[in-house]
């Protein structure tokens, strides 16, 4: 098959951020598949605009796909209008690439969303296609109603009821919808936006690189030397760092462990970048937090480094109902590499780490009880060691990406069948 995907924050190599699409292009391609990407010339984590790559600029992706990256707008990271402004440039520059340099080629059609401004995809490639080419969209998070549940947007404000149309015109147009977990499935067949038969979920999950034999013993150690963590009970939290993730309470947390005097125990590492890291560093630095420790972003090499010499991973999101619906990036992450995840996602999130007793939930925005559940993996090294070994048996039976990957082939590969 002729695979096109859209993905506007489709990494670069060594890029930090999410690599679903990174890791499905690298098995598509290892199954004799072309892929061409439409990506965006701004990242996701930092918000900064790659330099002197014009309107358009044309490269290789590390697994031999052919990647357009399309002129962005570098406003995305300065509010709601600066990030509108960016994912709006992107959708209407990447339309004009993909009349003219996919059209013809492609046999079907890959869009993932958010942002929702790739909305306009599926109708745009239908009309131009004749109704000719399949189109996958898929749902990586509900919008707008993650927008209006972390207060970016105004609830019945026109901009918002003009979004949750373009939401509905994605999912009727596209010939299946392809949501990240059951709970997004279900809001969209619930509101009657696709029939069951035509939303197939296809979770998140973990990369194969993460699922590499974990570091231990002295190596470990060494790890630990060198990051300077000694003896330290180590919480990492490896991500974006915006509202969304709502990550005051990880300082919240760290100041109740220094009002219970385990300020030289626990260490609380953050490694990432995102809108609200400034704030974050100088409210840390307020409150005279010296058991934080902050980390720029990195790639997915160093991440699993970290993950290896930590002692436990850390989950969190803003305390709403829209994102009881997510599987954050950070609990496959976390589980892949042997740790428990100390949690604070309610939802199906919870579920699937409960189930697998795999990590500790705390209530969301709530630093005390964040900072009860940390001591107590820290009290019981044997139980949260045991939780690391389930979660890790977890993500290779079930969140493997090359499985996920093969299962989105099958997927396409009908919708091509269908159309042939």
């Amino acid at each position: 098959m002729r695979i096109v995907l859209v993905h506007q924050f489709y990494l670069r190599p060594g890029e930090g951020g999410g690599s679903r699409f990174n890791e499905m292009v690298r098995w598509w391609q290892a199954r004799g598949h072309e892929v061409r990407v439409i990506a965006g010339q701004v990242s996701y984590t930092s918000g900064d605009r790659a330099q002197d790559l014009g309107v358009l600029h044309e490269e290789d992706g590390e697994h031999g796909e052919r990647v357009y990256r399309v002129y962005t707008p570098g406003t995305y990271q300065k509010g709601v209008l600066g990030r509108a402004w960016s994912v709006g440039g992107f959708a209407l520059g990447a339309m004009g690439v993909f009349a003219r340099e996919c059209l013809r080629w492609a046999d079907v059609v890959v869009v993932t969303s958010p942002p929702l401004t790739v909305g306009v995809f599926p109708l745009w490639i239908k009309v131009l296609s004749g109704w000719r080419l399949p189109v996958a969209f898929e749902v990586r998070d509900l919008w707008p109603e993650s927008a209006v549940a972390t207060g970016a947007l105004a609830e019945g404000s026109a901009m918002t009821r003009a979004l949750y149309g373009l939401e509905a015109l994605a999912y009727r147009v596209s010939d299946v919808v392809v949501p990240l977990t059951p709970a997004i499935a279900r809001s969209i067949v619930t509101r009657e936006l696709k029939d069951a038969a035509s939303v197939i979920e296809i979770p998140n999950g973990a990369d194969e690189y993460m699922l590499e034999p974990v570091v231990k013993g002295e190596a470990r150690e060494q790890l630990r030397e060198e990051y300077g963590w000694g003896d330290k009970f180590v919480v990492l939290y490896a991500g974006a760092h915006g509202v969304a993730n709502d990550l005051v309470q990880v300082l919240d947390a760290a100041q109740a462990a220094m009002e219970a005097h385990l300020g030289d125990e626990i260490l609380w590492v953050l490694v990432g970048d995102g809108p609200q890291k400034r704030f974050l560093k100088k409210e840390s630095e307020d409150r005279g937090l010296s058991n934080v420790e902050w980390r720029a972003s990195v790639g997915r090499v160093e991440v699993k480094r970290l993950f290896d010499a930590a002692d436990c991973g850390v989950a969190v999101l803003k305390r709403t109902e829209t994102f009881k619906t997510v599987y954050p990036n950070k609990i496959f992450d976390t589980m892949s590499r042997g740790r428990p995840v100390c949690f604070g996602v309610d939802g199906v999130a919870r579920e699937l780490i409960e189930g697998a007793g795999a990590g500790l939930f705390f209530e969301p925005g709530d630093g005390e009880d964040f900072f009860r559940q940390v001591n107590y993996l820290r009290s019981h090294p044997e139980e949260a060691q045991h939780m690391g070994v389930l979660g890790r048996e977890l993500v290779q039976a079930r969140f493997s990406r090359r499985m996920l990957a093969l299962e989105y082939l099958d997927v396409l590969g009908a919708l091509v069948g269908d159309v042939l």
